[in-house]
Order: structure tokens, then sequence, then C-alpha cells
């Protein structure tokens, strides 16, 4: 999941920001054939103080950390 999420903003020259979601595929796909993860969604980081958030490297240039959380595109079944 990493990888196409640092990958997507050189592809489509744009940025990643709070809230995004990048599916994998289109329509989404599962990433494999026992999970339903099927694309990250950006959230704010909820284990560290807010002020690490963020890292000014100097007046051009902040960088933002999020968390990233799976999504699920489907509930898979259940062993009976």
């Amino acid at each position: 999941m990493i990888r196409p999420l640092a990958e997507f903003p050189h592809k489509v020259d744009s940025r990643l920001g709070m809230g995004h979601s990048i599916p994998n595929g289109d329509p989404p796909k599962p990433y494999s054939g026992n999970v339903g993860f099927c694309g990250p969604l950006l959230l704010p980081p909820l284990t560290v103080a807010r002020e690490f958030s963020r890292l000014r490297v100097n007046n051009e240039k902040v960088i933002e950390f999020f968390a990233v959380v799976p999504l699920i595109d489907q509930l898979l079944p259940q062993p009976s």
C-alpha cells in the first residue's frame, strides 16, 4: 500500500492530503485474495502529539505526516 501512495503524486502531477483515498485499480480490487483491503485513506496521526504531524524543512517546504488506514471494499466470507 505504501509504494502506490509514494508513486501517486508523481503519476498524476498532484499531491496527497488529509482525507485522500487511493483505490487499488478501477474498480478497486483487494490487494490479495485473502483480505478485503482495496486502498488506503489518509488521516491525521492519532498516536503522536499534533505538533509532530508537520515538519517545517525551510520557509518553502513543509512535510505533513498522515496515518495510512486500509479501506475494506467488501466483507470476506467467514469460515463456518
